[in-house]
């Protein structure tokens, strides 16, 4: 059994990793804006589970969450970065603000939380961290240059920190989702046809956010000691096809 702390944990791929770990017998803090969805979504783990409300952009709460979970579960073994924002803006839109707010959910969040949560995992020995990514981190998409940017970045510092956390035993990793569904995708993915699912994936289909988890579960597992610094696609073969199929 570890101890997980999962921020964005109310709804869609943080639920689905916070459902998976619990299910797997973990103890799990779970952040959000509201945590007391957290808790309707998860009525049955209160043993397990410690719901915490966290704005990401807010250090002090990012810090008292931290010192929150160690205080009630003694340590933290994972760490999944997941909660990010996700809006179109045409480029020549672009404004300071607009790119401020995006970068501090998606960036400087998920910075200032591996620093706390890594130097819990120096204290204990170790640990994990997983960044949710995207394929926007690799692929480019039109009206999506601020978030398309956030996620390369996370796929950059998953590899810078992986080099530089290694002898404290942290392994540092990425998921990247492609086209899965969730609350903020559904309403696209209900106007895909055949056509278009095929576009998305030769599997012409997309995602379940319980796929994503198993991949999370797996970097956090036994089976991944050997595993940091990678970036693991969740996206059905989106990236393998030539982007004119």
């Amino acid at each position: 059994m570890s101890v997980w702390f999962v921020t964005g944990a109310s709804r869609g791929l943080g639920a689905a990793i916070v459902r998976e770990a619990l299910e797997r017998g973990h103890q799990v803090a779970a952040t959000a804006r509201d945590a007391e969805a957290v808790r309707k979504a998860f009525p049955y783990a209160q043993e397990s589970l410690l719901a915490v409300t966290v704005d990401v952009t807010d250090e002090q709460q990012l810090r008292d969450a931290v010192d929150a979970t160690v205080e009630r579960f003694g340590r933290i073994d994972v760490l999944v970065n997941n909660a990010g924002v996700y809006a179109p803006v045409p480029f020549l839109d672009f404004t300071a603000d607009r790119w401020d707010a995006l970068m501090h959910i998606n960036v400087r969040g998920p910075v200032l939380l591996s620093v706390l949560a890594a130097r819990a995992m120096r204290d204990s020995g170790g640990g994990r961290i997983v960044h949710i990514a995207s394929t926007n981190g690799q692929l480019a998409e039109a009206e999506f240059a601020h978030y398309n940017a956030s996620k390369a970045a996370l796929i950059s510092l998953t590899k810078s920190m992986a080099v530089e956390l290694a002898p404290l035993g942290i392994l540092v990793n990425a998921v990247a989702p492609g086209w899965v569904l969730t609350p903020l995708s559904e309403p696209f993915v209900a106007t895909l046809d055949a056509a278009a699912l095929g576009r998305i994936s030769p599997l012409r289909r997309v995602g379940e956010a319980a796929e994503v988890a198993g991949a999370v579960s797996f970097l956090c597992g036994p089976d991944s000691t050997y595993i940091t610094g990678i970036t693991l696609n969740v996206d059905g073969g989106l990236t393998a096809m030539h982007p004119a199929v």
